[in-house]
């Protein structure tokens, strides 16, 4: 008997390992699958991670391209190299001309404008770059009157027709014959003359003329504040009133930072409004760099403190 219940308790045990074994194996089991689930669950998230970065660096460079797509498109075409080398003499680097090679430039610039033949077309004797020069004497030896122009009509009349009186005729109409005639060039030529008539930037060259600050920031004052430079710029095209008024601004700019603003004149409202309407205008290829210009101008005028000078210092003195 006692035999039979130790057989029993043996059998009885050994059942219960059997079971334990195969409760153990089968959690092993169950665990196991899950961790390969997990691990393939893990994976596939990685790859999809993967996936979506990759798509992410896409979208990410698609979006750059647009927005540089969208800038230039928001931009006059760049002048063709062809006619950049045919007026400018360019190497086709399309880079920005170094101060040496300005002079060079812009002395082809004349030699286009003689051959294309406006000169001879108003029966003007003498090449581009005499006449140039001629301009350039005149424009120094006279003043524009900047402040006091409304104190009779006459006066106000004289202002709005200065520089006509100044150029005459057959001058104005060789100026305006080119204006029109060179649009696609006007950019890169007015930036051209910009250094080149500025005394303060160094370059080799015979020949180049120059045109002292002091009647720089008499021009601009007088474009720029004027009822009669303000009505000239606004008979001019979309491209030459605003290429002119930024150049003025640069000139103004300067005035302020080394406090040769004599007039007095605030900046602010100028610049403001040029912001305005060259981010609403498609004429200009270099737009946005004119723009972020013109936005530095703005950060440092707004902390200039304009103090104009009396009316009376600008009147100009009683005759005997």
């Amino acid at each position: 008997m006692g035999k039979k219940v130790g057989w029993a308790f043996l059998i009885i045990i050994l059942i219960a390992l059997a079971i334990a074994g195969f409760v153990y194996l089968k959690d092993r089991a169950a665990r196991n699958a899950a961790d390969e689930a997990a691990l393939r669950e893990r994976e596939a998230w990685q790859h999809k991670k993967q996936l979506l970065e990759k798509k992410i660096g896409g979208l990410e460079k698609d979006i750059d391209k647009l927005g540089k797509e969208l800038l230039l498109a928001d931009q006059a075409p760049p002048v063709a190299l062809e006619k950049r080398q045919q007026v400018f003499g360019d190497n086709g680097t399309g880079q920005e001309p170094s101060p040496d090679s300005v002079h060079t430039r812009v002395m082809n610039f004349f030699k286009y404008i003689d051959q294309k033949g406006y000169l001879t077309a108003r029966g003007i004797p003498g090449t581009a770059y005499e006449k140039f020069r001629s301009i350039m004497d005149r424009l120094m030896q006279a003043t524009p009157l900047i402040s006091g122009e409304s104190q009779d009509m006459l006066t106000l009349l004289k202002n709005i027709t200065y520089l006509f009186g100044l150029l005459g005729k057959a001058d104005t109409l060789l100026v305006r014959d080119i204006i029109n005639g060179e649009s696609d060039i006007m950019e890169p030529t007015m930036k051209l003359f910009y250094q080149w008539l500025n005394p303060a930037i160094a370059m080799q060259g015979a020949g180049r003329i120059t045109l002292p600050f002091a009647k720089q920031y008499e021009y601009a004052a007088y474009l720029m504040q004027t009822i009669g430079g303000k009505a000239y710029l606004f008979r001019r095209d979309s491209k030459t009133r605003l290429l002119t008024s930024y150049y003025c601004i640069l000139i103004i700019d300067r005035a302020n930072q080394e406090t040769l603003n004599t007039y007095g004149l605030d900046i602010r409202p100028m610049v403001g409004s040029l912001i305005t309407e060259m981010q609403n205008s498609k004429v200009l290829i270099d737009k946005q760099e004119y723009l972020a210009a013109l936005n530095i101008i703005r950060q440092k005028s707004d902390g200039i403190k304009i103090d104009r000078p009396k009316m009376d210092d600008l009147q100009p003195p009683a005759q005997p």
